[in-house]
């Protein structure tokens, strides 16, 4: 069962879901944007052997807020504190898109934190970020986070803006697995976003300091990267395969044809598949 929580640490107040049942730690990080109830397609997999911790980053979710303070690093120290403080143990974390550029500092800098690592569709470059098509997307979205909207007219805003999607240009609600559960999903996360994320996202505070290739490379622990599809929109590109592959000394690297970005929000079956064999190798 996962019991919503709130862990503190300094300024920062993270609310997150744990399971009570003892076992290994599997330490769960978002997306940005979203908040840890992206992981609930995969629960019923995790927590048969895992003990799961999914926090809210700072800014998403019911987790504080803070003014200007929504850097990588600014993250990564949250979730240090969590994981010394709540989980205590040496942890696999599961980071998808923000959540694995986080984990990947947290690897490079505090190995002795992280047990093993699973990159979802997250880069060693930022130009992999800044040449898709999520900046352009954020900056659709920034009118809506944390806007004093009801959840039915976020649904109908989101679903009818225009993206440009695998096909070309079409509206939010007519791309693949964008139905009106998924909308209304993530109207909600919009609406306890603090703007300010997008704000720093998009005009690259976020990641002024992001030094990706040096980082990989000093990690020890395995990594698994799961690339999604790009003409899906995935993020990943195969630069960023081959830095993995020739900085990582223990490294799994898993293409999901026909998977997007969003991986096990939209498509947990694929997902569930290769996260339980590497799980089941360590």
């Amino acid at each position: 069962m996962l019991i919503e929580q709130a862990f503190s640490s300094g300024p920062v107040t993270l609310n997150y879901a744990a399971t009570a049942e003892p076992g290994p730690p599997l330490v769960l990080l978002h997306g940005l944007t979203t908040r840890w109830q992206a992981w609930l397609p995969l629960m019923p997999w995790l927590t048969q052997q895992w003990q799961v911790f999914a926090p809210d980053f700072r800014g998403h979710g019911r987790s504080s807020r803070v003014k200007g303070g929504y850097r990588g690093e600014d993250f990564s120290a949250d979730v240090i504190s969590f994981l010394e403080q709540r989980v205590q143990r040496p942890a696999v974390i599961f980071g998808h898109s923000l959540g694995g550029l986080v984990a990947t500092y947290i690897a490079a800098e505090r190995p002795e934190l992280v047990r093993a690592m699973i990159l979802g569709d997250s880069p060693a470059y930022m130009e992999s970020v800044t040449k898709s098509t999520y900046p352009g997307l954020f900056i659709s979205i920034r009118q809506y986070a944390g806007r004093d909207m009801s959840v039915t007219e976020l649904v109908r805003a989101l679903g009818n803006l225009e993206v440009r999607g695998p096909g070309g240009r079409a509206l939010m609600k007519d791309l693949p697995f964008n139905d009106e559960s998924f909308l209304r999903w993530w109207a909600e996360s919009l609406r306890l976003l603090d703007p300010e994320v997008l704000d720093m996202a998009v005009d690259g505070r976020s990641a002024e300091n992001w030094r990706g290739v040096e980082l990989v490379r000093k990690i020890c622990c395995p990594v698994m990267l799961m690339q999604a599809d790009r003409m899906w929109g995935g993020i990943v590109t195969p630069d960023d395969v081959a830095a993995f592959r020739s900085s990582l000394r223990d490294v799994v690297h898993v293409y999901l044809a026909g998977v997007g970005h969003a991986l096990h929000i939209h498509q947990p079956e694929p997902v569930a598949r290769v996260l339980g064999n590497f799980l089941a190798s360590l």
